[in-house]
């Protein structure tokens, strides 16, 4: 497969900063994108205090680049649907790869695992479920999966909750309003007319309004016949519920009990389709529908959901650690944030200040001087040392072929003291297309391995 010039066919597998395609238009594409540019970047700012590249909600969109009516995609992954025009964007870790469908599947398969680090994006579902899918495209396969969740949910666990209801009624019920009654009862000389609130259980409540109104929402974007059935049976199961527009908000005001636990992934999912990170709620209806994520922040969440998982008896791991400023005087600025500051819980308290970086450190790096690591990130990686005190800094890369380079090592030493840091620039096995079942094994026993070389 040729990764470079221009690709005219209309449903696209490509790569990041991979081949150009042809757009239907434009200016109606990129406004469509922007649209969710302006929410997805804020949110993700707010979310993380983040001032990483590309997630500034006051510049252009970084989805995609354009040259005339030609795009290309930029560092994000997922898909975008223009009317007939269709692409998929895969991770460019995988681009000497031929996009057989086979290959696409086992992608796939990946860019799930890792979601399932993310607290961000993450994806609340099984990946052993996907092999029971016959999907041909990424949008098919995640309406699939979202479906298939929500019935098994709601026709597990039928969801009751307490719900805030107010009511004019004689015969008193739950409590009186008096600041109401007086306005609209009492004054109007329907004094026998009480206003009520109280709090009932009921099937029609904001949650399960919340899931039918995202499974309306995936319906009229689901193109596979199964899972249309599969959605109506859903919608059918929540007849008796009020249809209403929601936005995420509402699943803010949702209070679960310990018997509906089992619903924490179903408003993970609603939440996905109603943030707009899924689709635009303002433009649905149109032929246009995207799911982007930003790699970068995907492999950083993944590697820290991972470390978090496996090493956390030993560690403490915190992942975006800030709370220091670079300068402190005359006042405070410049605050540094790492990806992750691991704190060893033993007597010694080691730390160690990993920041991941999504480069390919690609050829022969045994004559190179700089190992393939940039100039700016080893600037970057010295004035975190030595402003927190840590002696050991480990960069993070993910691997470009199915075994992982040897890690380079590098020593910096302060002119004051004569202090060394010692920073260790590696790949971790980040991806295999031979070896997929065995990824978390081999991952923890390399991450394992170089935390010890310090």
């Amino acid at each position: 497969m040729s990764h470079g010039g221009l690709s005219m066919i209309r449903n696209r597998k490509i790569f990041e900063f991979g081949v150009q395609f042809q757009v239907n238009d434009r200016k109606v594409l990129n406004g469509y994108l922007e649209t969710i540019w302006q929410e997805y970047a804020s949110m993700l700012t707010s979310v993380n205090n983040s001032d990483s590249e590309g997630l500034d909600a006051t510049q252009s969109q970084r989805f995609l680049s354009f040259d005339g009516d030609l795009a290309r995609a930029r560092n994000f992954v997922g898909f975008v649907q223009q009317g007939e025009l269709y692409v998929e964007i895969y991770p460019k870790v995988f681009r000497n790869l031929n996009l057989t469908d086979q290959a696409c599947s086992l992608i796939i398969h990946h860019l799930f695992w890792w979601l399932t680090y993310s607290e961000k994006w993450r994806l609340p579902v099984n990946t052993s479920n996907l092999d029971n899918l016959e999907c041909d495209n990424l949008p098919d396969l995640i309406i699939s999966l979202f479906a298939n969740e929500f019935w098994r949910t709601l026709n597990e666990t039928p969801l009751l909750l307490y719900h805030d209801e107010e009511a004019s009624m004689s015969i008193p019920r739950g409590r009186i309003n008096f600041s109401r009654y007086i306005n609209s009862r009492l004054g109007h000389g329907n004094a026998h007319i009480l206003e009520c609130d109280y709090v009932p259980l009921v099937y029609d409540n904001k949650l399960n309004r919340a899931i039918k109104y995202a499974s309306q929402i995936l319906l009229k974007k689901s193109r596979l016949q199964q899972t249309r059935r599969t959605l109506e049976d859903v919608l059918f199961l929540l007849d008796d519920v009020t249809d209403e527009p929601c936005t995420s908000a509402i699943l803010d005001q949702v209070r679960l009990n310990p018997a509906f636990e089992n619903y924490r992934h179903t408003i993970a999912i609603c939440r996905l389709v109603l943030d707009q990170q899924l689709y635009n709620h303002q433009i649905y209806d149109q032929e246009h529908w995207s799911l982007l994520l930003p790699m970068e922040a995907i492999f950083e969440d993944f590697i820290a959901g991972f470390l978090e998982n496996e090493f956390r008896d030993t560690w403490l791991i915190e992942p975006q650690k800030g709370g220091l400023a670079l300068v402190e005087d005359p006042v405070k600025a410049f605050e540094m944030r790492h990806d992750m500051l691991l704190t060893r819980k033993s007597k010694e308290a080691q730390q160690i200040i990993i920041d991941t970086k999504y480069k390919l450190r690609e050829g022969d790096l045994t004559a190179e001087a700089k190992k393939g690591v940039s100039q700016a990130d080893m600037y970057q990686m010295a004035a975190y040392a030595m402003r927190r005190g840590c002696k050991c800094v480990l960069l993070l890369y993910p691997n470009v072929a199915e075994s992982c380079k040897e890690p380079n090592h590098f020593k910096i030493r302060s002119a004051f003291d004569g202090t060394e840091i010692h920073v260790i620039a590696a790949e971790v096995p980040f991806w295999s297309m031979t070896n997929f079942g065995q990824l978390p094994v081999v991952l923890k026993a390399k991450l394992n391995e170089l935390i010890n070389l310090f």
